[in-house]
């Protein structure tokens, strides 16, 4: 998903791809888990809108867009580390994949 890139060796690691404030909670989660939004219809088990939408479709919908939009909007920048530091972006001189660590 290109969220992180990898080197080996001695310095090698992994490190963010793109600043942490550039990757969203919900770019995290879909590259795990796949596309966030709901694929089936809670009431018909299949696509909803084929031949017209169910009765509860409008409710689900916004409920799934009440979810994700704090996740779209939330960066990894926002979600301070177990430690308490926050996450920092990689110096010019460390490059896009030079930081050791796991």
């Amino acid at each position: 998903a290109g969220l992180v890139t990898a080197r080996t060796g001695r310095l090698g690691g992994y490190r963010l791809a793109r600043p942490a404030t550039d990757i969203s909670l919900l770019d995290v989660i879909e590259a795990v888990e796949g596309d966030a939004r709901r694929q089936s219809c809670v009431l018909r088990g299949g696509p909803c809108g084929l031949d017209g939408y169910c009765a509860v479709h409008r409710v689900f919908v916004a409920a799934q867009e009440a979810i994700l939009e704090p996740l779209a909007t939330a960066t990894l920048a926002d979600v301070p580390l177990a430690s308490g530091a926050p996450l920092r972006p990689a110096s010019p001189a460390e490059g896009p994949s030079d930081q050791g660590g796991g």
